[in-house]
């Protein structure tokens, strides 16, 4: 499962992933660990929605834990993370006088889908 995780939710240095339940996160996150560290690489900087996911993490692996504001957006891979509400949002600005074509629009909605990732 972590193979998948790196190929297909991971970004340069992020990953943005999740799960279902605890326990399948929890697994996945201790696999990630041991599979990265084999190789030379230590995970840092874990948020997360959960605090479940953050308790022990440091007994795991050498990291920096982030508290999240559930009140605030957090910016991850250029989207904006809800967290209390776990979504993702995609800022899109306008003028007021600015109106749009069918063609711009249809081509504006595709590069939200394009960019948002799959959840």
């Amino acid at each position: 499962m972590a193979a998948k995780v790196l190929k297909c939710d991971s970004y340069v240095d992020d990953v943005l992933t999740g799960a279902h339940t605890i326990e399948e996160i929890k697994s996945l996150r201790n696999e990630l660990i041991m599979r990265l560290k084999r190789r030379g690489f230590e995970l840092r900087k874990w948020p997360s929605n959960d605090v479940r996911l953050l308790a022990n993490l440091t007994d795991i692996c050498n990291t920096e834990l982030i508290q999240l504001d559930v009140t605030k957006t957090q910016k991850t891979l250029g989207l904006q993370w809800n967290v209390q509400n776990d979504v993702i949002l995609y800022n899109l600005h306008l003028s007021q006088n600015q109106s749009l074509t069918y063609d711009e629009t249809y081509t504006l909605l595709i590069q939200m889908v394009v960019l948002t990732p799959d959840l």
